[in-house]
């Protein structure tokens, strides 16, 4: 009888187990699946925030809970018509300081953040200036106006909101897709390390 009880806990332990090992292989690659979100990111929910104003920070808020990287927003703040979105390490249980090491290195900082500036000019109106700061080993920022932007791009951001599938063809599938482009835009467009 003992020996039965004795297999059953421990069938049960390693069940349990192994249950926590597949729950961390999902976070793994949910961070996977986030970083390279961007080629998933969903239009249809960032597209009821459409003509929003820099003013209106539930909608400003909405876009940014959205977005690649949103479980590391520590604050946000608008004025007049700029956006500085501050990236850090908040303490949460479920997310350890390596967490936001190992999601912002070098290639998914310079996507996340072209896809979050481009995203947050295509739906916000009047923002004319957008700064990113991260918090990581080394103070990353990231000073950026609309104009430089849709230079890039070729033209006024804002027509994306009235185009899904332009959206997804020129930004998501073509830019944001392309190694080579993002790395042209940071060459002209330095991330500053403090």
């Amino acid at each position: 009888m003992k020996k039965k009880v004795l297999l059953v806990f421990t069938l049960l332990f390693t069940l349990l187990f192994m249950m926590g090992c597949k729950s961390n292989e999902i976070k793994d690659n949910n961070y996977k699946r986030d970083i390279y979100s961007v080629d998933g990111l969903d239009i249809d929910k960032l597209l009821k925030y459409k003509n929003s104003y820099v003013g209106d920070n539930s909608k400003v808020g909405g876009i940014l809970s959205i977005l690649p990287g949103n479980m590391f927003i520590k604050e946000f703040s608008l004025t007049n018509d700029s956006i500085k979105v501050d990236y850090e390490y908040k303490g949460q249980s479920n997310i350890k300081e390596e967490d936001l090491q190992k999601y912002f290195n070098d290639e998914n900082t310079k996507k996340i953040f072209l896809n979050n500036i481009t995203t947050l000019f295509i739906l916000i109106k009047n923002v004319e200036n957008i700064e990113l700061n991260l918090y990581t080993e080394n103070q990353l920022s990231f000073n950026i106006s609309r104009k430089e932007v849709e230079d890039f791009y070729g033209k006024d951001l804002r027509k994306y909101a009235e185009d899904k599938l332009l959206w997804e063809k020129e930004v998501l599938k073509n830019k944001l897709a392309s190694k080579e482009s993002i790395e042209s835009f940071f060459q002209a467009h330095s991330i500053i390390i403090k």
